[in-house]
């Protein structure tokens, strides 16, 4: 791997860092109105989820995989059984081809990539000075890197991908009687890794026209691997097999389909091998907790800065006199982190209010409790720096 480096210095007044602090309000607004619709549209969510799987939970009923009964037709079931699929799976890049239900092709490309630094200082008068520091480095990176927009691109340029990610399934696949679509093969886990062999290389390196081998587990599309070049792409495979799957979803005929719960919500959850009923609807809560508590911290960080960028001004004011400035912009950054934790949980409690009452006013003490220890937290470190 080779790495450069590449140092700017700008320098910003203080009139400038003024102008650009109380336009920062706007955006501290506009922040402020997506964290509060985040975390009130994230309850209703969540509460809905959690709702459509307790439904889900109650009413399943398992489905032979042998036959279709049309006492079930319409109705939530559980059904285990025997896949594959009604064609291979072919990959038309390089050839690769497979027997399963569900064939991904990850790429990796090797190119430059652009890191960056900064250090500001405040001056006297509330000026800055901020010196970045650009680093370019080759290596590999599984996005592709538009290279013209790096600080200074010259000497490094990086090719347009020809190539990239691929997600394969067949248009049919059979469980018996039963028909699974495309749709419903996307939600298997494609967990088994495929090492590729040298012919696979060859016919890659046919239909590529460029030079492939195999390389651990990859298939390296370039000219020597030992020493890779900016270009070169390395590319791999994994599968979801035919087998035993388990399938929650609406009988439609000789359909599996996703079904709707009575909120609307969507119950459609397929697992490789012979999952029970309850533990894939216990899995289905537990990934709606998840989604739920990563919302809500986007949520109350998109709060957290809304209200740094209200409040920046005042720091910007006294960075007329940096230390002043420094102090205020401190007390400015624990205000904002208490204001979003005392907003975003207020919010999530309301929300919850309308619904589970326990659940709001719990939410309700956890938010008061938060910030009473973030106060407390901040007292004891001011008194031991005292």
């Amino acid at each position: 791997m080779s790495q450069d480096n590449f140092t700017r210095t700008t320098s910003t007044s203080w009139l400038q860092r003024l102008g650009s602090a109380f336009g920062g309000i706007l955006v501290g607004l506009v922040l402020l109105i997506g964290g509060l619709v985040l975390l009130a549209g994230n309850e209703r969510r969540s509460v809905d989820a959690s709702r459509a799987a307790d439904e889900a939970g109650r009413t399943v009923v398992s489905a032979p995989a042998d036959r279709i009964d049309p006492a079930l037709d319409g109705k939530l079931v559980h059904v285990v059984g025997q896949v594959a699929a009604t064609e291979p799976l072919v990959d038309e890049a390089t050839g690769k081809t497979v027997t399963g239900l569900r064939l991904m092709r990850t790429v990796e490309f090797y190119q430059w990539t652009e890191t960056a630094s900064s250090e500001t200082r405040t001056k006297l008068g509330g000026g800055q000075e901020t010196v970045t520091t650009y680093s370019y480095a080759q290596g590999w990176s599984p996005d592709p890197v538009d290279s013209s927009g790096f600080a200074q691109p010259q000497g490094r340029t990086n090719p347009a991908p020809w190539t990239g990610d691929a997600d394969l399934t067949p248009v049919e696949a059979r469980m018996g009687p039963y028909r699974l679509t495309q749709e419903a093969l996307e939600r298997l886990p494609a967990g088994e890794a495929l090492r590729p062999t040298a012919a696979e290389a060859e016919t890659a390196a046919q239909r590529l026209g460029r030079p492939v081998a195999v390389v651990e587990d990859a298939l390296y599309v370039g000219q020597n691997p030992t020493q890779p070049q900016v270009g070169d792409v390395r590319i791999r495979y994994a599968m979801a097999p035919a087998g035993q799957v388990t399938v929650v979803g609406r009988q439609s005929g000789a359909d599996l389909t996703p079904h709707a719960a009575t909120n609307g919500n969507q119950i459609f959850e397929l697992r490789a091998g012979n999952v029970p009923a309850a533990e894939v609807i216990r899995q289905v809560k537990e990934g709606n907790q998840m989604l739920s508590w990563i919302l809500r911290g986007v949520g109350v960080l998109l709060l957290a800065i809304g209200f740094g960028l209200i409040l920046n001004p005042l720091k910007v004011l006294a960075d007329v006199l940096p230390p002043l400035g420094a102090l205020i912009g401190a007390g400015t950054g624990l205000v904002a982190v208490l204001l979003a934790v005392l907003v975003g949980g207020v919010t999530i409690a309301l929300a919850w209010l309308a619904v589970r009452p326990l659940i709001g006013l719990a939410a309700l003490v956890v938010s008061g409790l938060a910030v009473a220890g973030l106060v407390m937290s901040r007292r004891r470190g001011a008194k031991a720096q005292g």
